[in-house]
């Protein structure tokens, strides 16, 4: 499933975030950020890619496409989050969650505004608002 405002073929309205229980901890570790997601019924470890060079947060699960969430520099203070791509074969499971919290956590620590013109993104912040980060209205 691709999470892009600018794919003709985008027409499912992500309106729940799954595992809506789960608590996310990020750590760091070079280029890979690691998010330990803790349910009731289950104690799953996603490791998710951060690659600054291609400005991009990857997801690889076996057998599955990989998700990613792109963004684009705008200036030195600012980022774009412009597309996030979840496979069909993941939908449901939180990933796009998960590399969204991902490129929060790349803001935080780098003191960064986002612009989310990625219309996952800016659904996801409209339900969960992120106070301690600066958004850059659309347009």
């Amino acid at each position: 499933m691709i999470f892009d405002n600018s794919l003709e073929n985008n027409s499912r309205n992500f309106s729940n975030d799954a595992n809506e229980n789960n608590i996310l901890h990020p750590w760091k570790n070079n280029n890979f950020i690691r998010i330990q997601s803790f349910s009731k019924s289950s104690n799953n470890a996603i490791t998710v890619q951060h690659s600054k060079e291609t400005s991009i947060f990857t997801i690889e699960i076996a057998d599955n496409p990989p998700a990613y969430l792109k963004y684009r520099q705008i200036d030195r203070s600012s980022i774009d989050l412009y597309t996030t791509v979840v496979p069909a074969s993941l939908e449901g499971q939180g990933i796009a969650k998960i590399l969204a919290n991902a490129a929060f956590a790349f803001a935080r620590e780098n003191k960064l505004k986002i612009k989310p013109s990625c219309w996952y993104i800016d659904g996801y912040l409209k339900r969960h608002p992120q106070a301690d980060l600066e958004i850059l209205k659309l347009g």
